[in-house]
């Protein structure tokens, strides 16, 4: 490293031009370079016009950046002795520059002159990547970073209320004491009040979380989650305590995991680490090592080489720092049906750059298979209609290209889950979708409990249950243009029997009262299954018509089948769709009968005026 240190006159320039061939040559040369000094010019004043020596000032930063070297702010480095108009003059005249360095640099206050001393602390980050041991490696990056926050931000002492239930209103603890002192007749109306008023206080506390975490419904599932229970089962003896539970389920998850024989050839680049950082929660509430997520994200730019070089040594090693291995790890419970007691009965915890890892190793090794859609890049749900189409085309001989993948006629499909055979049966899917809506129903049901009956609990609704089942209904489900088209099978039937349960919930009433379900879903604010799917089609076929499945100049997949002819014209510009040869209950169908009826569908130039004539198709079609 070269250190210059520097004393010139601002009104001789060659002066300056000697201090800036030093610098340059001094970068040129070494990797390492610090400057410091007085250089006898107010950084203070560089946007003054009036300043006599901003030129040269400006010459020294232009000259600076040339050299790539970083100039450090600091607040003023000179006071004058004596007053002028009642008041002292300052500057910053001292200057600090350096390239290749992570310098903090502070000006102190005690001085013997009018110039105050400058430090200028240089921090080794640089000799992180030379540690290979991961305790060293985390325990080198967290002391770099509390020296950093003991500097900047102290840690100060904050006093905090204790003894106040939080939850409770004040006039229900009022209450609530005078209960205590009452008896016979008074004692159960204050105790019937009390109950009521505890109630009100659970919904407004809950209507007031969900107001701070911007209607999320995740924060109204997480109320629902169960806990890790007290005890599990281990060879069928249970556990005494909390830690033997957490001891047990680690090992449990530990023992599914071979130890590879080499180490592990994932690495994560620097630009991973700060994606993922960036993509975090920006709260101050502190972690296992004292650092909250914010300031990890304002310092990004520095810290995601030496974050990224400790995630890569814990990966090579196989090893976790001790100090992170300290945490809250909440297992999620896999349902109904599970053993509460069994540590099978729950699912870990993956770290997201592990598993970004892990799905760049299987899309470069081709580990899955070329059938499964739904969550990959390049194999949308889209393209999994028009594979499943392609099933129905043809002949032993018949091999076409959709969206990337060669498909065979008599290869088994994996769509949504459910696997089809070459006459693409969807009972079985039907009966899925209408088992998952009964479940979310019964959840509905739940959150009614914790929630007032109206927006809130509407908007849950059409998230957790409207939203999952509308593509699958796009899929499998025929949508009845108008009352002459044939009646809704039984599959379909439980699926709308679930969405009237809960219209029920939100609207808070039973089956008994004979509501008509036309009535109850308008009343509720949902849509019916018809509806649903009426609307789905519609969106997605605009989308195989029209549109070219996110980017690029290709057509959707799924278009190449239901129009047949080849090199036709822009889809905006033909007025009907051609139907295939053949006759099949399939989305193709569906598309054709939706895109030849609806005028306005087939004039949407935007993805926003599609949405709208598909909203409209689906509040036209009969419930």
């Amino acid at each position: 490293m070269e250190l210059l240190r520097a004393r010139i006159c601002a009104h001789r320039r060659d002066r300056l031009d000697i201090i800036l061939d030093q610098a340059k040559s001094a970068t040129d040369t070494s990797k390492h370079v610090l400057i410091l000094g007085d250089f006898n010019l107010d950084t203070l004043r560089h946007n003054d016009r009036s300043y006599s020596r901003r030129s040269f000032l400006q010459i020294l930063s232009d000259g600076m950046k040339d050299a790539s070297l970083d100039y450090a702010t600091t607040k003023a480095t000179w006071k004058s002795y004596g007053k002028f108009e009642g008041e002292h003059r300052t500057s910053c005249l001292d200057h600090v520059y350096s390239a290749g360095l992570d310098c903090s640099v502070k000006v102190l206050e005690d001085a013997t002159s009018d110039h105050r001393p400058v430090v200028a602390n240089i921090l080794p980050w640089t000799s992180i990547y030379i540690i290979e041991d991961v305790e060293k490696v985390h325990r080198f990056l967290l002391d770099g970073i509390t020296v950093a926050l003991d500097e900047v931000a102290p840690i100060k002492t904050i006093k905090v209320k204790t003894g106040n239930n939080l939850y409770l209103a004040p006039d229900t603890l009022k209450l609530m004491r005078e209960r205590g002192k009452a008896s016979g007749s008074e004692y159960r109306r204050i105790r019937n009040q009390v109950s009521s008023m505890v109630k009100r206080d659970r919904v407004r506390t809950n209507v007031n979380r969900l107001h701070k975490s911007c209607n999320d419904p995740r924060e109204a599932i997480g109320k629902l989650s169960a806990p890790l229970p007290a005890s599990i089962e281990v060879s069928g003896i249970p556990t005494l305590n909390s830690a033997e539970t957490a001891t047990a389920m680690n090992e449990f998850y530990i023992c599914k995991v071979e130890t590879p024989e080499r180490p592990s050839s994932l690495a994560a680049p620097f630009v991973g680490i700060a994606k993922v950082i960036k993509g975090m929660r920006a709260t101050e509430a502190l972690g296992v090592d004292g650092i909250p997520v914010s300031i990890l994200k304002k310092g990004i730019e520095v810290l995601a080489g030496p974050i990224a070089h400790l995630v890569n040594r814990s990966l090579a090693s196989g090893t976790v720092p001790t100090a992170l291995k300290m945490s809250n790890v909440q297992p999620v419970f896999k349902g109904k049906g599970k053993s509460a007691a069994d540590s099978a009965s729950y699912r870990p915890v993956l770290e997201i750059v592990v598993k970004s890892d892990l799905e760049d190793h299987l899309a470069k090794t081709e580990a899955l298979p070329n059938t499964q859609f739904g969550f990959r890049k390049g194999h949308s749900t889209t393209a999994a209609l028009a594979t499943a189409d392609t099933k129905l085309l043809g002949s032993s001989d018949l091999t076409i290209n959709i969206g990337g993948v060669e498909v065979d006629p008599f290869d088994e499909i994996e769509f949504l889950g459910v696997k089809f055979d070459t006459a693409l049966t969807t009972v079985p899917h039907n009966i899925t979708i209408a088992k998952a809506a009964a479940k979310r129903a019964a959840l509905i049901s739940r959150l009614a409990v914790h929630l007032p009956r109206g927006k809130y609990l509407r908007q849950l609704n059409k998230g957790l249950m409207i939203g999952k089942i509308s593509f699958a209904a796009a899929a499998v489900t025929i949508p009845r243009l108008d009352n002459e088209c044939k009646g809704p099978n039984a599959a379909h039937r439980a699926i709308q029997i679930a969405i009237n349960d809960a219209a029920r919930s939100i609207f808070g009433c039973k089956r008994r009262d004979h509501i008509h379900v036309c009535d109850l879903l308008e009343r509720a604010g949902l849509p019916s299954l018809n509806e649903v799917a009426a609307k789905a089609v519609a969106l997605e076929t605009w989308k195989c018509f029209y549109t070219n499945d996110g980017g690029g100049v290709a057509r959707n997949p799924a278009g190449d089948f239901v129009f047949p002819i080849p090199r036709r014209p822009m889809r905006s510009t033909t007025p009907v769709a051609y139907p295939h040869g053949r006759e099949m209950a399939t989305f193709a169908c569906h598309a054709i009968s939706v895109w030849n009826m609806y005028k306005a569908l087939r004039s949407a130039t935007t993805l926003h005026a599609a949405r709208t004539a598909a909203r409209a198709i689906g509040r036209s079609v009969p419930t």
